[in-house]
């Protein structure tokens, strides 16, 4: 599932984006502690950040929990976190937590990106 708006990309969160996520992460250690402390933590260094990622994946599979990233087209790089938890598949609900880079935030790209992933009944992932 790739969904593209604008010059952006939301796509699954892969085990191959561990170097990139990291630097995600690192590069906003400070703006996202305060709201998602676990994923600070869990994302201290390269090594971390492979086994959080896998750990996602893994629940992907199980159908526990979501996480998406938002890209660039062109470069590729990640500059924002979508994610589902607390799903009840019998209902289709679930709670959304999202984080964005400091230097895209404030210009409508997660929204976006949540509008996106949905069309009429249909969830894309």
């Amino acid at each position: 599932m790739n969904i593209e708006f604008d010059e952006f990309l939301l796509r699954r969160l892969q085990v191959d984006d561990a170097e990139e996520y990291f630097i995600f992460i690192d590069s906003n250690r400070e703006r996202i502690a305060k709201y998602f402390p676990v994923t600070v933590s869990a994302n201290s260094d390269l090594n971390t950040t492979t086994s959080f990622i896998a750990d996602r994946v893994n629940a992907w599979e199980k159908r526990e929990f979501c996480s998406f990233v938002i890209c660039e087209k062109k470069s590729q790089k990640i500059i924002g976190s979508v994610f589902l938890k607390d799903i009840d598949w019998k209902v289709l609900k679930s709670e959304i937590g999202y984080f964005i880079d400091g230097e895209y935030s404030g210009k409508g790209i997660i929204s976006k990106a949540v509008i996106s992933n949905i069309t009429g009944d249909k969830y894309h992932f």
